[in-house]
């Protein structure tokens, strides 16, 4: 008896290029012909922010802060920081910037709305 053909390592709808991920796509067109996809959205979106972010943290509200670091030539590192909501919708993305004490002395919310470069401010000890 004939098979449905050989069986996939990869569930469908995972497969991204160049941080486009095609899942959407996917699963509208097999659901289209009938067939259901085995990755939902959100389990697909997850998957490809872990890939992307090696480090992340739980939120209270089942949403995730995602982000990873970046050493600088000068001593600096930037911090790029990734908030998503318990369906992995971006809500905000932005990039902290430290100086070589490890002080955080800038940051520059890039999503939902691009500030550029802000200065923190720094509070006196014992204030």
């Amino acid at each position: 008896m004939p098979t449905n053909g050989p069986k996939r390592e990869k569930p469908l709808g995972v497969r991204c290029l160049r941080g486009l991920c095609f899942c959407r796509i996917l699963t509208l067109t097999l659901s289209a012909i009938g067939i259901e996809c085995t990755v939902s959205l959100d389990e697909a979106k997850r998957r490809s922010n872990e890939k992307k972010f090696p480090d992340w943290e739980d939120l209270p509200n089942g949403g995730r802060r995602y982000f990873y670091t970046v050493q600088g030539r000068s001593g600096w590192t930037a911090r790029y920081v990734k908030e998503v909501d318990a369906k992995e919708n971006t809500l905000r993305f932005y990039q902290e910037i430290y100086n070589e004490q490890g002080e955080l002395v800038e940051i520059h919310h890039k999503y939902p709305v691009d500030t550029g470069h802000q200065p923190v401010e720094q509070r006196e000890e014992g204030s």
